[in-house]
């Protein structure tokens, strides 16, 4: 018998990955005291994973209930690679279409804009092909992308086509969006170089930020104290930090390294907060003399200052997310809060994300080390919160990415913003 060769659409092989995740699913039965959270860490999953997974629109639960889970042993990442194998053995036995669809797992410093323009097509079209509400992504996550993304060739650009020569360097300004990996494409290079260009330790950036973007990164300072600016010790004062600001920028315009800048106010990071007061050494290059240290006062009560919470906060950056959790082994949203004031010296009780609402009031400008409070999120109602840092961003913890820096102009966050809020 003649063998027939069939022709397979990109959307037959979607249809086909959906069949490969269904077989790895089970149902579930709901009993007595489960909840969606509770379920969700059973089987290694998120809530809104669940909820998804069985179009739920609230969290409410009946005994009986029958939810579609993960089978045992089959992951989220398990299930993709199963796809990826179905997908593997129909196309040795048919004629893929030039828009076969294949995927792509998220990098540090990855954002949709990067994607998109590697594999030659849209943000919007991404976004539809894997049904994302906005642009948040998260690392690791995996992405259906169009076509094969482009050969990387030894053909250098045109210089017709570069930002800055390689002799001079140039500077960008951070905007809403923005990522190390979306800045590195647009000016042809990477994000290694541009981290270390700008002596960053980290991929976060911040709207607003200057970032060197062109040129060689500079050479380290000489250790001979003979060339090496000397940071005086009778003349130090403070400084605050404005909108636009960094280390590298108020270094230089105090005559220091960043190095001793950051030794001189125990920084751990470069992560700065528009409002922060930085000690430093020397007069202002601008031609106005230091001032003297001012302790930085919370706006609500309490012993501690709003630089000390920041400072605590600033320090749990990474850690991973864990229901429940309150401890630098893993938070939740109101776990992190809780922590965070209190090692800063502010005694508050372990509530959750309502608890703090309730214990708060409503404010109208907000100051650094502020609260900050989101609805409708996992549940309706209050549900999320983190820590006002200035610049329009905020500290909290995330369920995918752990204690992060978010902006409040990101679409997601901005469409569930509730109000700003100050602790009695």
């Amino acid at each position: 018998m003649k063998k027939t060769v069939v022709s397979l659409t990109a959307a037959a092989f979607i249809s086909t990955g959906a069949a490969a995740v269904a077989d790895a699913s089970e149902l579930y039965k709901v009993k007595e005291g489960d909840t969606l959270f509770s379920i969700a860490n059973q089987y290694k999953i998120t809530v809104v994973q669940l909820m998804e997974m069985n179009d739920l629109q609230s969290d409410r639960l009946s005994i009986n209930d029958k939810l579609m889970i993960p089978a045992e042993g089959k992951t989220e990442e398990t299930a993709a690679v199963q796809i990826l194998e179905t997908n593997k053995q129909l196309k040795e036995t048919a004629v893929v279409s030039a828009a076969s669809v294949s995927s792509y797992t998220v990098k540090s410093g990855d954002s949709l804009g990067t994607i998109a323009s590697r594999y030659k097509t849209t943000v919007a079209s991404l976004k539809q092909l894997n049904g994302l509400k906005s642009d948040i992504i998260y690392v690791g996550q995996k992405l259906k992308v169009n076509g094969k993304a482009p050969a990387v060739t030894g053909a250098k650009p045109s210089t017709a086509n570069k930002p800055a020569t390689t002799t001079s360097t140039g500077t960008y300004t951070v905007k809403s969006g923005d990522s190390l990996g979306a800045i590195a494409s647009r000016y042809k290079t990477t994000v290694a170089s541009l981290k270390q260009l700008n002596g960053l330790t980290s991929d976060v950036i911040y709207v607003g930020q200057k970032l060197k973007v062109s040129g060689q990164a500079p050479t380290p300072q000489p250790t001979s104290t003979s060339s090496r600016p000397a940071a005086p010790t009778t003349n130090s004062g403070t400084y605050t930090v404005k909108s636009g600001d960094s280390l590298s920028l108020i270094a230089s315009r105090h005559g220091m390294t960043i190095a001793a800048l950051k030794q001189m106010n125990s920084l751990k990071s470069d992560i700065i907060f528009a409002g922060q007061k930085l000690k430093v050494a020397g007069v202002s290059k601008e031609g106005s003399p230091s001032v003297n240290p001012v302790k930085v006062s919370n706006p609500s009560s309490g012993s501690y200052s709003s630089a000390s919470l920041l400072s605590v906060a600033n320090s749990l950056l990474g850690i991973p997310y864990v229901w429940g959790g309150s401890s630098p082994s893993g938070f939740d949203c109101s776990g992190f809060i809780y922590y965070a004031y209190k090692q800063a010296g502010k005694n508050v009780s372990r509530t959750n994300t309502e608890g703090f609402y309730n214990r708060s009031y409503e404010i109208s400008s907000p100051k650094a080390g502020d609260l900050v409070f989101f609805s409708n999120t996992y549940k309706e109602g209050i549900s999320h919160m983190g820590i006002y840092i200035g610049g329009n961003q905020f500290i909290h913890a995330s369920s995918s990415q752990g204690i992060v820096v978010s902006s409040l102009s990101n679409s997601y966050f901005a469409s569930k913003f509730d109000s700003f809020k100050r602790f009695y």
